[in-house]
């Protein structure tokens, strides 16, 4: 939730306040590919290229809120 809630002030420190169009998630195992934990901040989450689109739909077993 910290990070969370880090990313949206980023965001917002970034100029975009509207979150309508924003994917923060994380991915779980085995869907990762570092040893660490990272929130994925996506914006404008619109312009996610179709072919990457599987890796941050948010509620599925790859990419979670």
């Amino acid at each position: 939730e910290r990070m969370a809630k880090f990313g949206k002030e980023v965001l917002c420190e970034q100029g975009i306040t509207d979150l309508k169009d924003v994917r923060l998630g994380f991915h779980q195992p085995p869907f990762i590919s570092v040893d660490h934990l990272h929130l994925h901040v996506l914006a404008p989450a619109s312009q996610i290229s179709s072919y990457m689109e599987y890796k941050f739909t948010p509620g599925t077993d790859r990419f979670i809120i």
